[in-house]
């Protein structure tokens, strides 16, 4: 225990010995020696359904307290039964994980705990406990809470972008039975319903949900490709159009580009979502609802269907290998982003959709390598790096100054088609369960992902799929072959 966490304890102790809030047991014996772990009495208030009953709350302290949170969780015989603890003790608050902050103390805590008791409505552990307990981390502020929807029993499988905007579906559309789109293509039909996400979360939070609005351009030799985007979305995105010959060419264009050459451009404002703050906020947005994780390996989409009514396979890469039907229609792509400092770059800007630069919120991404089948090296190489802005520093010289603030590595979910498709299954001969499909994205996880979950959505909930007749296209032939990128990937 530092110096600084004792003294902050200490001060935490006289405090709640002096202020003796309600519904708290306090003594001179709730402290170990040395500090590192006490143990407070909650009493249920009157009037609720614990009224009277006696429970302990055991606080264990890491040196860097109060920096990171302590570990919280209900210790000795009595373990209150309640929709968001345990029956080992481990207690589903968000406080205690992601959203702890050094502001927080031992009293804000136990009385959050007391509150929640409070307003419950039935006495009785979540319904994953029994699955929960067996596989749960020891440590409770290292526990990651599966998804839970209330009154159908949902598990879905993966934290990226497809599960996050799954589980979000799922609840948007079970408040909401509905949504309409033009008659599209499946692709079409999944961008327009991504496009009125974002939209949405754009009006009410705007770069707080990591949701941008960006104009930019798209240059190509090949004319076909452009015309194929304005056949995409055109009418989707707004102002749209066809960059015209000053603005290719010339000493006042935009790009200077030789008039010798047969580029030609487009121009259009989207939105946006950059994955390191648009994940977090749809996490935090479900937590709020009552949503739950957790972190486990997972070997079988039978190991959770004994608990589940339903399971979203949206495991990513390795969905195919999950389902056990289509490991061998699964392939990776690897990609490179570097993100810089330019904070004057406002606009997007592809060459070719290989060569680009996306403006987020306080960096730029510059990119890509798209390297299908490749499952290595997992780290970003200096020829990564110079290809990557050699390409475009010659679209873009003033990029030879920017500073690079970091670099990563992904592996893209790569598969002919999209993957939403329901199953029914047994689980180890016995129980029905259903299993609902979203993976192989490739690189449109951002852009088709909430569209798709739609479509995943209203087949967890057994609504209408009128929307989608005539668009989807035949399932894939079924391939179980496991290549060697798995067993590289999965270490």
């Amino acid at each position: 225990m530092s110096d600084a966490a004792t003294r902050r304890l200490m001060k935490e102790l006289a405090q709640l010995k002096t202020e003796n809030p309600d519904g708290l047991l306090i003594d001179n014996t709730i402290t170990s020696h040395d500090m590192k772990q006490w143990k407070i009495g909650v009493v249920g208030a009157e009037g609720t359904l614990y009224a009277g009953e006696v429970f302990t709350l055991q606080f264990t302290f890491g040196p860097q307290y109060p920096f990171n949170s302590p570990e919280v969780m209900f210790v000795g015989d009595t373990i209150p039964a309640h929709p968001h603890i345990y029956s080992n003790g481990h207690i589903c608050l968000s406080i205690l994980s992601d959203d702890w902050t050094p502001a927080l103390s031992v009293q804000s805590v136990c009385l959050s705990i007391l509150s929640m008791l409070s307003s419950s409505k039935e006495k009785k552990h979540p319904i994953d406990d029994a699955i929960y307990v067996r596989t749960c981390n020891k440590n409770p502020s290292k526990t990651r809470w599966w998804f839970h929807v209330n009154g159908l029993r949902v598990a879905v499988i993966g934290e990226g972008v497809i599960g996050l905007s799954t589980a979000t579906a799922i609840l948007d559309l079970a408040e909401k039975e509905n949504i309409t789109a033009p008659r599209l293509g499946n692709q079409q039909k999944y961008g327009y319903d991504t496009f009125e996400k974002l939209a949405t979360l754009w009006r009410e939070y705007g770069g707080l949900s990591g949701v941008q609005l960006v104009s930019g351009h798209i240059l190509s030799d090949s004319k076909a490709k452009l015309d194929s985007q304005r056949v995409a979305y055109g009418s989707l995105v707004y102002n749209y159009r066809d960059l015209t010959e000053p603005e290719l060419f010339g000493p006042t264009s935009l790009f200077d580009l030789p008039r010798n050459t047969t580029t030609h451009g487009i121009h259009y404002t989207a939105y946006t979502s950059e994955g390191l703050r648009f994940c977090p906020f749809l996490k935090k947005e479900l937590m709020a609802k009552g949503v739950r994780f957790t972190q486990r390996k997972i070997q079988s989409l039978e190991e959770l269907g004994a608990e589940f009514d339903v399971v979203v396979n949206a495991a990513g890469l390795f969905g195919g290998v999950l389902a056990g039907d289509d490991a061998g229609n699964m392939t990776p792509i690897r990609g490179v982003l570097i993100r810089v400092d330019a904070p004057w770059h406002k606009h997007f800007l592809y060459r070719d959709f290989s060569t680009i630069t996306i403006p987020v919120i306080d960096s730029v991404y510059m990119g890509t390598v798209k390297q299908e089948g490749a499952y290595g090296p997992s780290n970003v190489t200096f020829d990564d790096i110079q290809d990557i802005t050699s390409r475009y520093v010659e679209l873009q010289p003033s990029f030879k100054r920017v500073h690079m603030l970091s670099s990563f590595v992904g592996y893209r979910p790569g598969r002919k088609q999209v993957r939403v498709e329901k199953q029914i299954r047994e689980a180890h001969g016995t129980k029905k369960f259903t299993v609902v499909h979203n993976y192989g994205h490739g690189g449109n996880g951002f852009t088709l992902g909430y569209g798709s979950a739609v479509h995943a959505a209203r087949l967890v909930l057994d609504l209408p799929l009128t929307e989608y007749e005539g668009i989807i296209p035949e399932p894939l032939s079924m391939n179980s072959t496991v290549a060697d990128w798995v067993r590289v990937l999965d270490d």
